[in-house]
Parts: structure tokens; sequence; C-alpha cells
């Protein structure tokens, strides 16, 4: 959480506390609609999804990653951060940075 209010406040991007939730868990998949209620209450709300080293984890199970990505198409975040420690920044393509960082 402290990561998203810096990075807001680089972005200039004002986050309210008292509005801010959070839903840990190892995966998507561990997420029900229990724990996430995906209604907005405003039109300038953003669902953000924070992933901490966590794509290399899912590459040592059969299937998982594509669990993990079907999931994430579901919920359709506005925002996506990868934060993975042999990432390769310097492409210009996005997928091509996604694909090494595996």
């Amino acid at each position: 959480m402290e990561y998203l209010t810096e990075a807001g406040k680089l972005l200039k991007i004002e986050l309210k506390q008292e509005d801010l939730r959070v839903v840990y868990a190892n995966s998507l998949g561990e997420v029900d609609e229990s724990m996430l209620d995906l209604r907005r209450t405003n039109d300038d709300e953003a669902l953000v999804v924070y992933y901490n080293f966590k794509f290399h984890t899912l590459l040592a199970e059969a299937k998982a990653m594509r669990k993990e990505l079907i999931k994430l198409r579901q919920i359709n975040p506005e925002i996506v951060i990868m934060q993975e420690q042999y990432a390769n920044d310097n492409d210009g393509n996005f997928i091509k940075r996604l694909e090494y960082s595996f």
C-alpha cells in the first residue's frame, strides 16, 4: 500500500486513504467475489493489481500462469504493476519486456 501511495504522489494522482481497499493473495485464483467488490462509487476510481515478484513462481505450476492471466483479464483492472527481479526494462515493446521477465 505504501508503494501505491508513493507512486500516486509521483504521478500526481490523489489517493484517499479512507477509500483505499487492499486485498492480499498469492494469486488471483485465491480471490473470490466476497473479498473483492468491484463496484465503483465514483467515476474516477480505478482497480490496480500489483504483482511483487510473483510471475516467476507461477511458472513452476502447470497452467498456473494461464489461469492467472485469464483471471486478470476477467477483472479488467485499469492498472497492472509488475515487479520482477530479473525484468529487462530496456525494450520499447511491452510484450518483449514481459517475456524477458520470465
